[in-house]
């Protein structure tokens, strides 16, 4: 994980395999311990669920369920692409999590394809909340430049909408085999946004139908004033470019 070091565990006294997180150093503690209390604060079936947390000698480790199937980043990396339609289905588990996350009044502000894991029963689990902040709360982005929206980039406050243009990143990424915006480092990348030097997402996949573009490009549209401000409305727009429910 971005935050900590993730071992497979037994839970001797729950009798039950878990994965035990550590961290160590300067401030791990309170950081880790943070990253605990905000996953506790969320029951949904998409996001990584919480046993209990405790601290010892100084370290911190809290315990979770153990997901042992592989994430979409590992996906990817066996096939450079997937359909349009799984795409959509692992968006929509997406936003089905964020709802519950930002219900809570959390960003899970590290939203991408390596924190996205597929369980054994194929649906897909949301995890690593080592980035993740109060909607109120002034403090610096820690996110995946990639996945970042362009005035996170920049130091900007992290909002749900943010959230939603990484799933929106995600998605392109999984249908295109590419970024919208790249670049070789991260000075590279700001600029990149900077200069307005976007892939567009039909210019990549030209069969593609031109609505899921559209869903795609207004999550990920560099005006956070024009993108989806809730997990329910991308979710719908999402749900009505699938085969069976077009044209409904």
């Amino acid at each position: 994980g971005s935050s900590g070091v993730v071992h497979r565990a037994y839970d001797p006294l729950l009798q039950r395999v878990v994965a035990l997180k550590l961290r160590h150093g300067d401030g791990a503690t309170d950081d880790l311990l943070r990253e605990a209390q905000q996953m506790a604060r969320i029951d949904h079936p998409g996001v990584l669920k919480i046993h209990g947390v405790q601290v010892v000698d100084g370290q911190v480790g809290f315990w979770s369920d153990l997901v042992t199937g592989e994430s979409v980043a590992h996906r990817l990396k066996l096939q450079a692409r997937v359909s349009p339609q799984e795409a959509i289905l692992v968006a929509l588990e997406l936003c089905s999590a964020l709802a519950a996350i930002h219900q809570a009044g959390l960003v899970h502000g590290d939203v991408k394809a390596q924190n996205v894991v597929r369980r054994q029963d194929g649906h897909h689990v949301l995890i690593d909340f080592g980035s993740a902040r109060n909607l109120d709360e002034r403090t610096q982005v820690s996110g995946t430049p990639l996945y970042l929206a362009p005035e996170l980039l920049a130091g900007g406050q992290n909002v749900p909408a943010d959230d939603l243009y990484s799933v929106g990143v995600m998605v392109f990424r999984m249908i295109s085999g590419r970024f919208p915006v790249e670049g070789d480092s991260l000075a590279g990348l700001v600029e990149a946004h900077r200069a307005g030097r976007r892939q567009h997402l039909l210019d990549l996949v030209p069969h593609l139908d031109p609505r899921l573009a559209a869903v795609v490009e207004r999550a990920i549209d560099p005006d956070r004033s024009r993108r989806f401000t809730r997990a329910g409305e991308l979710a719908a727009a999402l749900r009505n470019c699938l085969p069976e429910t077009r044209g409904a």
